[in-house]
């Protein structure tokens, strides 16, 4: 039996991830999910079992992102799943993420708080790996993903994504979404605690630089940079006309009728929340 594919996208928080969900849910539409743990002792990371369920729930099942996918974690039999993600400046994202949380999930704006939350410290290192080991979220994102971005140079990302998951036809055409905090308001909070932040994000750091000088330079190679350049032209003069997909409505009222009810009511049986993403 020919095994199935199914795409992975590792969404880490705060990098361009909502952005690019839009963007799978026009292009894999209906056979898209966001999603996440589904029993207690997942332990807030998506697992096989997971996945089981999620395949029973779309048996046509060919795209998924989640942030509690982490790529050591998942062996399926009959599944070849194909790896990508998006990272970010860390001190950036960093800061962005406790603007968010502020916001969206009314912390306290602390930011003395939030620095005192070791779960935060070089996130993107544990997203990938799964703990805090730089050797092996590089040799992860250098062997086990068929394309890695950051998002200071999306556009270029998506054009290669495009060009890796060929035959598929693949549209990046996007609008930003998510976009939070004001570049004041980030800059204040590093001016301030730029030793702290720095120190927390120390394997991140370590991490985007081999990304941005490294991974990225070798994948624009591989596309080829005079055709990237001409292709990136192109694309950025097409991308400001876009506009909302009919797809757009159809899968909310799939997702908001359908497929978070019934992994909300598996996860209420396990004895977890019915919403949220781990």
């Amino acid at each position: 039996m020919k095994d199935k594919t199914v795409f992975a996208f590792v969404h880490i928080e705060k990098a361009a991830g909502t952005t690019l969900n839009h963007i799978l849910r026009n292009n894999f539409f209906p056979n898209y999910i966001d999603v996440r743990p589904l029993k207690n002792e997942s332990t807030r990371i998506f697992k096989n079992d997971d996945l089981n369920v999620y395949m029973k729930i779309n048996p046509c099942l060919k795209c998924i992102s989640g942030h509690s996918i982490i790529p050591e974690n998942l062996f399926v039999d009959n599944i070849k799943i194909k790896y990508f993600t998006v990272l970010r400046n860390p001190v950036h994202r960093y800061v962005s993420q406790f603007l968010h949380l502020v916001k969206i999930k009314s912390i306290k704006n602390d930011f003395e708080f939030f620095l005192s939350h070791s779960h935060f410290n070089n996130y993107q290192t544990k997203k990938i790996a799964g703990k805090e080991d730089l050797d092996s979220a590089k040799s992860i994102l250098s062997n086990k993903m068929i394309e890695v971005g950051a998002v200071e140079e999306f556009d270029s990302f998506l054009l290669r994504l495009k060009k890796s998951l060929h035959p598929i036809k693949f549209d990046p055409t996007y609008t930003k979404k998510n976009i939070t905090g004001s570049n004041a308001a980030k800059a204040s909070l590093f001016d301030e605690y730029e030793n702290e932040i720095l120190h927390r994000n120390e394997l991140d750091i370590k991490l985007y630089n081999y990304v941005l000088n490294q991974l990225i330079p070798e994948r624009n190679n591989q596309y080829g940079q005079t055709v990237l350049k001409t292709d990136l032209e192109r694309f950025r003069r097409d991308n400001v006309h876009t506009k909302t997909h009919v797809k757009n409505y159809a899968d909310y009222i799939i997702r908001k009728g359908y497929y978070e009810p019934i992994t909300g009511l598996i996860r209420k049986k396990s004895g977890m929340p019915a919403k949220g993403s781990y």
